[in-house]
């Protein structure tokens, strides 16, 4: 029995031309406890149907791509499989699943979708996204829709509910199944562009620099910040009076400065300058200075 035979997978002995770049593209699956296989058979399934086939159907060509996707420990128990055991695409998905998503598994996914809880300060459309989220990664939950509308909508706090028992007029859960979900995903938009416009209020798009390379950017950034700090500087500028102490006048602008002073002092006692007999000229006025007398003792 040759390699070939001693494969699960059973296909027609027609050449498959498997370029590198086919294989290098594919998604990887290790095996491992966190590894979501719905997922990966999503990712797998797209990519396959960008290849082709040159004259090989899309389902064989999934069929003979499947085990390059596989790694590690998911590699190991795809080949010890039973030969020739795997006809369709069909049966290598469903023992997959058999392998990777068991019994168990489904029923702590099924739990989970259940007992959902809308964590505290969590907005409508996160709720909702991380529910169907929960829901996608088990898509064989066998969960009817209007139990699933129930459990989401049981699981809200009391303010989401509230809110949306009134926007529906107390309908909410009474109409069909397929109302009910298209609601939510109504509300669940609404919820989004709300937040998005209270985040824009509180956040404004602050003005933006022209588009100019790394250098340019710097410098501009660097002309601005002394633009500020020479703005910050004289604002705090002051002119202040060195005679009276005043703040907003010079000292040879002081109303009150020594001018002013010596004019009201000579108004009051006289013009003495004649007597100062300090003063370097002559001075004929100190025959008559009140303090000396010219005659008798």
């Amino acid at each position: 029995m040759t390699v070939l035979d001693r494969s699960p997978i059973v296909c027609e002995r027609r050449m498959f031309d498997c370029k590198p770049y086919y294989i290098n593209i594919l998604p990887h699956f290790n095996g491992r406890s966190d590894d979501e296989p719905y997922t990966h058979l999503a990712e797998f399934s797209s990519i396959c149907n960008t290849i082709g086939g040159h004259n090989f159907a899309l389902e064989e060509v999934k069929l003979r791509l499947f085990q390059f996707s596989l790694k590690d420990k998911a590699k190991q128990w795809f080949l010890t499989l039973p030969a020739n055991s795997i006809r369709t695409w069909s049966e290598m998905q469903q023992v997959f699943l058999d392998e990777y998503y068991s019994m168990a598994k489904t029923d702590d996914a099924r739990d989970e979708i259940r007992s959902f809880r809308q964590l505290s300060s969590e907005p409508l459309h996160e709720a909702f996204t991380q529910y169907k989220e929960l829901i996608r990664k088990c898509p064989h939950h066998q969960i009817d829709k209007w139990e699933l509308v129930k459990c989401f909508v049981r699981g809200l706090d009391d303010a989401t509910w509230n809110r949306h028992e009134s926007t529906s007029n107390g309908t909410l859960l009474s109409n069909h199944e397929d109302d009910d979900w298209e609601f939510l995903e109504r509300m669940s938009k609404r919820s989004k562009e709300k937040e998005s416009a209270d985040r824009a209020k509180k956040h404004p798009v602050s003005r933006s620099l022209p588009d100019l390379d790394s250098k340019d950017r710097i410098s501009t950034l660097e002309r601005e910040i002394t633009r500020m700090k020479k703005k910050e500087v004289n604002a705090v500028q002051f002119a202040v009076c060195e005679d009276c102490g005043d703040i907003g006048h010079r000292t040879d602008q002081c109303p009150t400065g020594p001018s002013d002073y010596t004019e009201e002092v000579n108004q009051v006692y006289g013009d003495r300058k004649q007597y100062d007999m300090n003063s370097n000229t002559y001075h004929p006025g100190l025959r008559n200075h009140p303090n000396f007398r010219y005659g008798n003792a």
